[in-house]
């Protein structure tokens, strides 16, 4: 499973197949969390810091996967990036791909219908739910009963706390402790400094990502 997948299943209700995330947090958490797997696998480096920073592709050797051999194709094509932009571009028609691929593999089902009987709609009900119910588990116990975080949970934490998506894992009366609890495991010595670096800053794109979308979205209302 892909971090990205994990995390479209938990932002997916299982019963309604609808995403109880926003859109506009939900698109470029799943884009950074294909950067980050990226990172992870030596495909992707970060040069330069803060705002010199950019994506840059370090080997164009294809992984195999079906989502991760056309995000870093799409790299290679527009050559170097700002992480904020590489998210923009890898976000386009990602969580369509992810669904699909879920589908595939029997973990959701497609339903399609329509809003007053006019417009066409998609939901995506669980068929097996036990690894996100075991990962929601996990996530739990790092995050409420304070247990030591394996690198792959660290790194979902991160990416959930980067995208203000707590929310799908945590009740409002722990979501601020486990939000402070999130940072701490996002800034811990869970991978090596040098992928760790980049993470990071891959996480600061997805926030100011999900803060652009907030205020684009909030200028359109008003007029």
């Amino acid at each position: 499973m892909l971090i990205a997948e994990d995390l479209l299943l938990l932002a997916t209700d299982d019963a309604t197949g609808k995403s109880e995330i926003s859109t506009m947090q939900l698109d470029p958490a799943l884009a950074g969390a294909v950067l980050m797997e990226l990172v992870v696998a030596r495909r992707l480096d970060l040069h330069g810091q803060g705002r010199k920073a950019e994506v840059v592709v370090i080997d164009t050797t294809p992984l195999g996967d079906p989502i991760l051999d056309p995000a870093l194709q799409i790299l290679i094509d527009k050559g170097p990036l700002k992480p904020v932009d590489a998210i923009g571009k890898l976000g386009k028609r990602l969580r369509e791909s992810l669904y699909t691929g879920l589908e595939t593999r029997g973990i959701l089902r497609r339903e399609r219908g329509r809003v007053l009987g006019i417009f066409p709609t998609t939901r995506w009900p669980a068929d097996d739910s036990r690894g996100e119910d075991e990962l929601r588990r996990q996530i739990t116990d790092v995050l409420v009963a304070g247990a030591e975080p394996t690198a792959r949970i660290a790194a979902i934490v991160g990416v959930l706390t980067a995208a203000d998506m707590l929310k799908a894992v945590v009740s409002k009366p722990e979501l601020t402790a486990a939000k402070t609890r999130g940072q701490e495991i996002a800034e811990g010595n869970w991978a090596t400094d040098s992928v760790r670096r980049s993470i990071q800053e891959m996480q600061a794109a997805m926030t100011a990502a999900v803060m652009v979308a907030t205020t684009t979205t909030v200028m359109a209302g008003t007029h």
